[in-house]
């Protein structure tokens, strides 16, 4: 978060920037997001969604263990650390499910008549594994699937499974924390 100096001359040669160009440190995108989001004391929980989904929580020490099943990094903050579970495909699942399903509409043409469907979309679930997994699963290989089809179900049923497979993957590191003993009840979402 501080000036560290300036570019060394090999750097300075290679980029064609001036040596004088300042250098500051910084840090990975969810510690630097974790700060923007005010993450910056216990009890405070992130919750980001891009390609990949991330539940952070914000450690003062490095005392508690979670037994390898989660993230445990130095946050962008001097001194603290931060506890993550990531859902490799959050947003990608929906993504990869419009691209795939309806390629030429936009998201609220895609989830139009969602809300209209009652939570567990009618029996069908999503697992959002399209590339692997991270938490809690570490499985380079997991795959994603459609579970429960029947006759029933509509294009609209498949987005909301989607969209609570997203919601119910990144619920599992929220359980995770929980079972450490976090108290989570505060979440801010960016």
């Amino acid at each position: 978060h501080a000036r560290v100096g300036t570019l060394l001359p090999e750097a300075a040669e290679r980029s064609g920037l001036p040596a004088a160009t300042q250098v500051f440190a910084g840090g990975a995108d969810n510690a630097c997001g974790a700060i923007g989001a005010g993450i910056l004391q216990e009890g405070l929980t992130m919750c980001s969604i891009g390609t990949s989904g991330v539940i952070l929580s914000y450690e003062g020490g490095s005392g508690n263990d979670y037994a390898g099943k989660v993230h445990f990094f130095n946050h962008g903050k001097e001194d603290a650390f931060y506890a993550m579970g990531v859902t490799l495909a959050a947003g990608y699942s929906l993504s990869w499910f419009k691209n795939t399903f309806a390629k030429g509409e936009s998201f609220d043409e895609l989830l139009f008549g969602i809300d209209g469907i009652a939570p567990g979309a009618n029996g069908l679930l999503f697992t959002p594994y399209l590339v692997g997994e991270r938490t809690p699963h570490a499985d380079s290989v997991i795959r994603g699937s459609f579970i429960g089809i029947d006759g029933s179900h509509e294009r609209k049923h498949f987005a909301r499974a989607v969209m609570e497979g997203i919601t119910f993957s990144l619920n599992e590191s929220v359980d995770l924390f929980r079972q450490a003993g976090k108290t989570v009840d505060t979440i801010v979402s960016i």
